[in-house]
């Protein structure tokens, strides 16, 4: 029964915090895929929904869990957390490795961490850091990004809401990056699962 009205109220919620300007781009493995525009910007805006088969604060460790991305996360090619602000906050850095001809890019990002037992929600925050890492000649550094994980505790599941978006920087063509920005998030959970079930 609290399972059943867990799942009821995620859907619900997600119904209603969904604008008319999202469209379902992948729906496939049990993971769906939107993207929108965002004013100002031409790279789309993702948002991610999937049910994983693991406990909710289990899921966040590994969400914080910095110097392990590398080991699990897509393209991911070396990553550190840079300083620990506090118990719920840190300062992340890490490469990304892009096919060939795209050059490799790095991003700082702040994770801060939200907890609510009570509610059965963890959410880790996203936010660019634009003065903690000096940018290095090897790598394009990527100035806007923010996002979030959401995690809602749905019985032994967890449910996930995946929402970032970012600008790659460099001479990326924006229709080329929007044409693969669905592949991002649909890889990075399929690798949270292998990782947390």
């Amino acid at each position: 029964m609290k399972s059943l009205l867990a799942t009821s109220i995620f859907l619900i919620t997600t119904i209603i915090s969904f604008s008319a300007d999202w469209s379902l781009e992948k729906n496939k493995d049990g993971i769906k895929v939107y993207t929108r525009e965002v004013a100002g910007s031409d790279i789309k805006e993702y948002k991610a929904f999937a049910t994983i088969n693991a406990d909710r604060i289990e899921i966040a460790k590994v969400l914080t869990r910095v110097g392990d991305f590398q080991n699990w996360m897509p393209n991911v090619e070396k990553s550190r957390m840079v300083r620990k602000v506090s118990s719920t906050s840190l300062i992340a850095h890490y490469t990304v490795d892009l096919p060939w001809p795209a050059d490799n890019r790095d991003i700082v990002l702040n994770l801060d961490l939200e907890t609510d037992n009570e509610k059965g929600v963890s959410i880790v925050r996203l936010k660019e850091n634009l003065s903690e890492v000096p940018e290095d000649p090897d790598y394009i550094r990527m100035k806007k990004a923010s996002g979030y994980w959401k995690l809602t505790s749905n019985g032994s599941q967890t449910d996930i809401i995946y929402q970032f978006h970012a600008d790659p920087g460099g001479s990326l063509p924006t229709s080329l990056i929007n044409f693969f920005i669905v592949d991002g998030p649909y890889d990075a959970i399929q690798a949270l699962k292998k990782k947390v079930e």
